[in-house]
């Protein structure tokens, strides 16, 4: 007993080395990285909120960003009086904030070394939930190796988008409950619904695995394999927070107003669904899995299938193949397939309530299908043979070792790659870098309010300039007008979009009088004549 104990812990041990090892390997590069590139507008979003909670005093029940004027109800063609946004519970966000104030900094480091924090601590919690699926570690570790180099899932492990921790919590939450379903340990159930109730506040899609064990332990229940009534303490609980906030963020959007969607997305017709499914297969295909994970995890689904199959007979097979293959589960109890079903029934759901935003939104692949696919493949590779049964462990952990590095590497060549210095996202954060600089030199104070003309994404001047104000990221009459009707002290433009948009806006352009400038931004006044403009202008931009 000692002896197994003992033998546990080093595997877990070795399953943590390795998880921080992908881990440093993927993302220490990029720690300090401002958000940009692919869907930095949502980035910068989420990255504000922590700014805001900063600004704001650290008031959780008043989220804010930087922005006046929001997307919601009317697409930025109104301002309101505060910053303050309607959002999903936002817990990462404002955990970030209290390291942000503890520290000294809102540097970028500092929110994503706590996502990455929380995304290690997943694996973690991964590992362990598919060692209980799978019952072997090399394959637990397998199955956490093929999660941490999903190109996607790689992109976003130490960034700001809030599924990330949410998918932390809810592998967390799914470990403890399945340890209580395996080993009957009561507090383990609780916990687990705290931490899945907890991933559903901070992103709703969430609710899904949350509902699946509910209802995969509601057939535990019927089966007399559970009780109800000492399940319902946590449980209540967390529906009554959930639609304590629920309402609280009603009440946010209706006098504030939001920068965050709440509304489904479905497809119009089933010949559009049929369009977008194939868009979304042609972009974010092999985004989501490299080729050769597509291979590996096929591959070894329909290997897992045959031996499933020959398990159902293995009275009629040789004794040394039937000694390959691994025990099976204590016969009468309801299968883990039974939870895997509910979960994908879920997961259709939403993805056919949210089919225009998968099209356009590859993180969207992390809330909904990544884990019933890792789940669904630690059930497969439980009927296998354990390799440790089949060859000896130091070829087995030299294959193991050989397959993380290639979709290691595959993973850090797509992360490079969408990585693309021409990138809008990208250039507006360094045309903006050092700016708060500017505006103190110049004596404009913390609380002037700014107009960012042309600056995309939306957040992004605000947070590096450390003022709030208006966005006009689009180019249409209705936001521009709003924006230059508003209570707004300067604009701000990069003189690069200045120069490429005189021809088109010189009418508005021609206004402006500038008061500070350095090589890549200018801060104006509006003047009500038409004006000389007096931007310097390098003629190499």
């Amino acid at each position: 007993m000692q002896t197994n104990t003992l033998t546990r812990r080093w595997q877990r041990l070795a399953a943590m080395v390795a998880i921080v090892g992908l881990a440093a390997v993927l993302h220490l590069k990029y720690i300090n990285e401002f958000p940009a590139y692919i869907h930095a507008w949502a980035q910068s979003d989420w990255y504000a909120l922590s700014v805001g909670f900063v600004d704001n005093g650290m008031d959780f029940f008043h989220p804010q960003t930087l922005i006046y004027n929001k997307q919601f109800p009317d697409n930025w063609g109104s301002s309101s009086a505060t910053t303050i946004t309607s959002v999903d519970f936002p817990l990462h966000c404002y955990l970030a904030a209290f390291w942000m104030r503890l520290l000294g900094t809102t540097a970028p480091w500092v929110f994503r070394g706590w996502t990455l924090l929380i995304s290690i601590l997943g694996m973690c919690c991964l590992f362990r939930l598919s060692l209980l699926l799978s019952g072997d570690w090399i394959k637990a570790l397998l199955v956490t190796g093929v999660a941490m180099t999903s190109p996607v899932y790689a992109y976003y492990f130490g960034g700001f988008i809030p599924g990330i921790p949410a998918l932390a919590c809810t592998i967390a939450g799914l470990w403890l409950y399945f340890e209580y379903v395996f080993n009957n340990k009561r507090w383990a159930f609780h916990l687990g619904v705290v931490l899945m109730g907890t991933a559903m506040l901070m992103r709703t899609t969430f609710a899904i695995p949350f509902i699946a064990a509910l209802g995969y332990e509601f057939l535990r229940i019927c089966r007399r394999e559970s009780t109800l009534w000492d399940k319902l303490p946590s449980v209540a609980a967390m529906a009554l927070i959930y639609l304590g906030w629920h309402f609280w963020n009603a009440h946010l959007r209706a006098e504030n107003g939001s920068l965050f969607l709440n509304e489904l997305r479905p497809a119009k017709s089933i010949a559009e669904a049929k369009t977008v499914y194939w868009d979304i297969r042609g972009r974010w295909m092999y985004q989501y899995f490299t080729r050769m994970q597509h291979l590996l995890v096929a591959g070894l689904s329909l290997l897992g299938l045959l031996a499933a199959l020959l398990g159902r007979y293995r009275r009629r097979l040789p004794q040394w193949l039937d000694n390959l293959l691994p025990v099976p589960r204590e016969k009468g109890t309801l299968s883990q397939w039974w939870f895997a079903v509910i979960y994908c029934i879920g997961v259709g759901m939403f993805v056919a309530a949210m089919t225009l935003q998968l099209r356009d939104h590859d993180y969207y692949f992390v809330d909904s299908l990544l884990l019933p696919i890792l789940i669904m493949f630690a059930l497969l590779l439980r009927p296998l043979p354990n390799p440790r049964k089949v060859v000896a462990l130091v070829p087995v952990l030299a294959v193991l070792v050989c397959l993380l590095w290639l979709m290691t590497n595959t993973a850090k060549y797509t992360m490079r790659e969408r990585r693309n210095s021409d990138d809008r996202a990208y250039l507006t954060a360094e045309h903006y870098r050092g700016s708060d600089q500017l505006l103190d030199s110049a004596g404009i104070g913390r609380d002037a309010k700014i107009v960012a003309l042309f600056a995309y994404p939306q957040n992004t001047p605000f947070i590096l300039m450390g003022r709030k104000g208006y966005t006009v990221m689009w180019y249409d009459p209705p936001i521009i007008e709003n924006a230059l009707h508003s209570d707004f002290d300067y604009i701000a433009i990069e003189k690069e979009r200045y120069k490429k948009e005189w021809k088109d806006y010189s009418h508005i352009l021609s206004h402006l009088v500038p008061v500070a400038e350095n090589d890549d931004i200018s801060i104006c006044k509006w003047s009500d004549t038409a004006a000389n403009s007096k931007i310097t202008i390098d003629t190499n931009l």
